[in-house]
């Protein structure tokens, strides 16, 4: 009798342990189908979204760094479109000692992702280009929420080298002149 009881509790044991392990299983393989179709759709709105965008639409912030303050009194922007200077604009940076970095606005609201931006501070010049934009999500405390979304990442190409940090070093800086001639 004991040990009739004894093989139905370890049954019922092991029915216990199997169900558990069942549904652990299958939360995991959801979590991980569910990882694996937003890779997927990250991937699909990249090409059909993200790389389509031709137009920059939202404001940039540059940083500068290694420069005195006199220096920045007077910052150049020049946006070139193919070969002609589309805009210019003079800006005045202002100047926190606290910081290394100067932080600067771009002031050009709207161009498009394949013109170049050219900065002049002081004698240095800083040739910017190579917008992308990112496919994104936001995330949360267990993987991503809500739906994919395009961020637009910093100038990729800095004087003609790949660079993503968009920190203008006064040592980065051309000393000849990148604009282009009338």
């Amino acid at each position: 009798m004991v040990k009739k009881i004894l093989k139905v509790v370890l049954i019922l044991v092991g029915i216990v342990i199997a169900i558990c392990l069942l549904l652990f299983g299958m939360i995991w393989a959801s979590m991980e189908w569910n990882r694996y179709a937003k890779a997927k759709e990250k991937i699909r709105y990249q090409k059909e979204v993200c790389d389509t965008i031709t137009t920059v639409n939202e404001t940039l912030q540059l940083k500068i760094f290694g420069f005195k303050e006199k220096e920045l009194k007077k910052v150049h922007f020049y946006l070139q479109q193919g070969k002609l200077l589309k805009k210019d604009t003079i800006m005045k940076v202002d100047f926190n000692p606290k910081y290394a970095a100067q932080d600067v606005l771009l002031p050009f609201k709207y161009f498009d992702k394949k013109d170049r931006v050219i900065v002049k501070v002081s004698d240095r010049y800083f040739v910017l280009s190579g917008i992308r934009y990112y496919a994104s999500y936001n995330y949360g405390m267990f993987g991503p929420v809500g739906s994919c979304d395009c961020g637009m990442g910093n100038f990729e190409i800095i004087n003609g080298k790949k660079d993503n940090s968009a920190m203008l070093t006064k040592e980065q800086g051309l000393l000849n002149d990148p604009l282009p001639t009338k």
